[in-house]
């Protein structure tokens, strides 16, 4: 009998020195293939906006005109010279600029000088008689021009001030549109490099799980050695690993600087909390771990390696290593963003482009305004009347620009 417990004490104490004895290998760090990192595409040079875009107006225009007695675009029109307060030829020169602008969208136009004509020749006859009035001389216009319409029409504003805008700079959207283009193929390098990035990942958080595992074994083994200190196997776990904190990060998309300044106050906030609760978990379990299991901690390891055998405390163990390296992906995922934040956003819209002060130029401009009406020359009816006016640096062009206006506005069609 007493041989049988000397052999027993003998066992035990061979299977105690296995499991001292018993060294566990930390695993390779895995051979990650990097890939090239894509580069940004250039961002083009705003360009300062051209005196003409800054100073230049829409035309305004306010109309009415009678449902009934649409304008077709097969009818002759006259066109009288616009009055004008200065007695000025600004007059003539706006209806001979309308007069331009309706010849080219398809209407036909009476030669004003014809229409100067007949009025001069009425107003001789009329010289020995009652004089006409204007009923009476747009009937004789239309009886001798064949016209269906007569516009009449004056010059309502017509004066030239000096202003000091603010110039803005811009994109060319030729420029813009190739930025476009570049910045698409971009977005694909990206997604590309992202689903290369998630495979290393993958490989390194796989090694990560394994290296905890080592850890927490070696952590025990030095407990083990000295077991009168505090037990704390896994808040001495080195979770910094360089691959985490040192990772690669691409500049965010389409964020403005404030919101970027925003987001990355909260990431770093989030970090803050992500690795505090890391720790107090990892203290938590320094805590939950039993006396027993204490005990049997190199055998509870040797028996895996060596015969694996799985006991509650190798369990616990795994899912402990699997909750650090969710919680590590999370911090690598914060850590990623907060670089990001750290560079310059990639601007997708021309918005999002910086661009250098406005600069001040004193720059000339002439305001011009008309009110004019159309008669219908067998009514005498007024069927459409308008009064527009804008804003232009040269007098022609913007005369020409607001009759185009106003002609498209007759064109436009009756809503039923």
């Amino acid at each position: 009998m007493k041989n049988i417990k000397l052999l027993i004490c003998f066992v035990f104490n061979v299977l105690m020195i296995s499991c001292i004895s018993f060294n566990m290998e930390n695993p390779e760090l895995p051979r990650l293939d990097y890939i090239r990192i894509p580069i940004p595409p250039e961002i083009p040079d705003p360009e300062l906006n051209s005196i003409e875009d800054s100073i230049n107006t829409k035309t305004n225009i306010v109309k009415f005109r009678r449902r009934y007695n649409p304008i077709m675009r097969t009818s002759t029109i006259g066109v009288m010279s616009f009055s004008a307060s200065d007695n000025s030829n600004i007059g003539d020169t706006a209806a001979d600029i309308l007069s331009i602008c309706l010849l080219r969208e398809g209407y036909k136009i009476v030669e004003r000088q014809n229409i100067k004509k007949i009025i001069e020749e009425q107003e001789m006859a009329a010289s020995k008689r009652q004089k006409l009035d204007d009923r009476e001389i747009i009937q004789k216009i239309g009886k001798l021009t064949h016209a269906d319409y007569i516009i009449f029409g004056s010059v309502t504003q017509n004066y030239y001030d000096l202003i000091n805008p603010l110039i803005e700079y811009h994109i060319p959207k030729n420029e813009m549109k190739e930025y476009q283009k570049r910045l698409s193929n971009y977005q694909n390098e990206v997604r590309l490099f992202k689903l290369e990035q998630k495979k290393m990942d993958s490989v390194f958080f796989e090694y990560v799980t394994e290296n905890l595992f080592y850890q927490i074994w070696l952590n025990d083994k030095k407990w083990k050695e000295d077991s009168s200190k505090k037990y704390c196997s896994f808040s001495k776990i080195d979770w910094k690993y360089p691959y985490v904190e040192y990772s690669t990060a691409l500049p965010m998309i389409g964020v403005d600087s404030k919101e970027l300044e925003y987001m990355k106050k909260k990431y770093i906030q989030d970090l803050k909390e992500l690795e505090l609760a890391l720790k107090d978990s990892l203290n938590r379990h320094d805590q939950l771990i039993q006396e027993d299991e204490k005990k049997f901690l190199l055998k509870s390891y040797y028996d895996y390696y060596k015969i694996g055998v799985e006991n509650d405390y190798i369990i616990k163990v795994k899912k402990i290593c699997r909750e650090v390296v969710e919680k590590l992906k999370e911090i690598h995922l914060v850590k990623s963003k907060i670089k990001a934040c750290r560079f310059k956003p990639i601007p997708i819209a021309e918005k999002q482009i910086q661009k250098p002060a406005p600069v001040k130029k004193y720059v000339s401009y002439v305001q011009n305004g008309v009110s004019l009406k159309i008669i219908d020359i067998k009514t005498g009816d007024i069927v459409w009347i308008a009064q527009a006016n804008k804003r232009h640096v040269e007098v022609q062009k913007g005369f020409h620009e607001m009759f185009e206006t106003v002609v498209n506005e007759i064109n436009m069609p009756i809503d039923e």
